[in-house]
């Protein structure tokens, strides 16, 4: 989603040909519209925008996922109102739980990631370098995409009941052991820039 914003971002600067009366040149880009005098600061601000407001349907998107799962499954709901309670005590003591990230509110949030995850595929990329995959050789130059359905539901890694909502499963692996079995914001340098907002 953040490739499709920066694109339109970049050609709504684009400054159309409208005087030009030739055969194909209407909404032709001519030239690059300059920025203008806008101070630094402002510039800093639109990329904050650029940043929240493309995400607002991801967002959405995420934070409804984890309500319907979780009215679908009330017992969860007393879980956490019940693991919520024993934490009422300072703000500081709150700010903590809801940032922990070995929480049942973390694991449910995770769950739904997993089970309903936000784009189907990865944005598209090229090997830099020829590689083994899985017994695959992937020459230097192949296009790829990571089908977040195939690592987060159909991987034998989640077990029998991969397709059933069960926040537990998070809180009985490993971060480092679910590493490259649960797609969410991607992996490595190319992972989605806003990767921390969601649980922060």
């Amino acid at each position: 989603m953040c490739w499709l914003v920066h694109s339109v971002t970049r050609s709504s600067r684009l400054v159309l040909a409208t005087n030009d009366q030739s055969p194909g040149a209407a909404g032709q880009p001519v030239q690059q519209a300059p920025l203008g005098d806008v101070p630094g600061d402002k510039l800093g601000f639109g990329a904050l925008d650029e940043a929240i407001y493309a995400n607002l349907d991801v967002t959405t998107g995420g934070i409804s996922w984890n309500l319907v799962f979780l009215a679908a499954h009330p017992e969860y709901q007393d879980l956490l109102a019940a693991e919520l309670a024993a934490r009422n005590g300072s703000p500081d003591e709150r700010r903590r739980y809801i940032l922990g990230n070995s929480t049942l509110l973390a694991a449910c949030i995770a769950e739904s990631s997993r089970l309903r995850p936000l784009a189907a595929f990865s944005v598209p990329q090229s090997a830099p370098t020829e590689r083994r995959v899985d017994g695959y050789r992937i020459p230097a130059g192949t296009d790829f995409i990571v089908d977040s359905y195939g690592l987060n539901l159909r991987s034998g890694f989640w077990g029998p009941d991969a397709a059933t909502y069960r926040p537990q499963r998070f809180l009985e692996k490993g971060a480092l052991e679910m590493r490259y079995h649960f797609w969410r914001f991607g992996f490595g340098p190319r992972q989605c820039m806003a990767n921390t907002l969601p649980t922060s």
